[in-house]
């Protein structure tokens, strides 16, 4: 089962975050990007660290489901550390757990 938030880069590294959307929802999925992004690179998980894969469902509308592969929970406290300094978010701030990094994160810029 996908946790959210899911987190997609659209750098295919692990090591570099590119520009990060962070996604609570299949609807907000939908309206922050388009389609054709399932043909893009990327690199997406869910809030465990769990490796996502974008679809197009049978209606031809965004998705996305879970991929085969380890959790990488250390990924997401990576991107989370170096985009949280982008905002002004220091690491000392965040937590072992995601969802209260990105929670911080949403409550900041909202």
């Amino acid at each position: 089962m996908i946790k959210f938030p899911v987190l997609v880069n659209d750098n295919t590294s692990a090591e570099n975050v590119g520009d990060l959307c962070i996604l609570y929802s299949k609807a907000e999925l939908r309206v922050e990007l388009e389609d054709w992004y399932v043909d893009e690179l990327y690199f997406a998980f869910d809030a465990e660290g769990k490796p996502i894969t974008l679809i197009l469902d049978e209606n031809e509308k965004l998705d996305f489901i879970e991929s085969s592969g380890r959790r990488q929970p250390e990924i997401v406290r990576r991107y989370l550390e170096q985009y949280s300094l982008a905002i002004g978010i220091s690491s000392e701030d965040l937590s072992d757990k995601p969802n209260t990094a990105l929670a911080k994160f949403v409550k900041q810029n909202m």
